[in-house]
C-alpha cells in the first residue's frame, strides 16, 4: 500500500486531534510513520525527504557535534557545511520523520533548525 504525503498529513491531523492532549506531535508522527512502514506493500521509507538546515554562532564545530548527538538517532545524507564569520550553517538531507529528533538536537546545541521540502 502506497499512501500519498498528503494523506499522510491528513492521517496525522485525525491522529493529532484525537490525542493532543496526551500525546506529542513528534510521537504522533514516529508512531503513525511506523504504522505505514509496516503495512504490506509498503516502501521502507513510507515519507518523503526533507532538507534540514542547521545553524548557529561562534560554533565552528557545529557539523561534527550535531553529527555526533544524531548517532544512531537519524541518517543524515547529503550533507554540507559552510562558515562565514562567526555562523556556521550545515544542510543535510534526512527523512521527513527524522526531521523531528532534527529540531530537537539543533535546541540541545543552541543552534536553529529549519526545514525544506526536498527537491529531487
Amino acid at each position: 500500500m502506497v499512501v500519498s504525503p498528503a494523506e499522510r498529513e491528513t492521517l496525522l491531523r485525525q491522529v493529532h486531534a484525537r490525542v493532543r492532549r496526551r500525546v506529542s506531535a513528534a510521537e504522533v508522527r514516529d508512531a503513525v510513520d511506523r504504522v505505514l512502514g509496516a503495512l504490506p506493500g509498503a516502501s521502507a521509507s513510507p515519507v518523503a525527504d526533507v532538507v534540514v538546515v542547521v545553524s548557529a554562532m561562534s560554533t565552528p564545530d557545529l557539523a561534527s557535534r550535531f553529527r555526533a548527538a544524531l548517532a544512531g538517532r537519524a541518517q543524515l545524507t547529503d550533507t554540507a557545511v559552510a562558515t562565514e564569520g562567526r555562523h556556521t550553517v550545515m544542510v543535510a538531507r534526512v527523512s521527513a520523520t527524522d526531521a523531528v529528533i532534527c529540531r530537537d538536537v539543533a535546541a540541545q546545541l543552541g543552534a536553529s533548525c529549519s526545514q525544506r521540502a526536498a527537491v529531487a
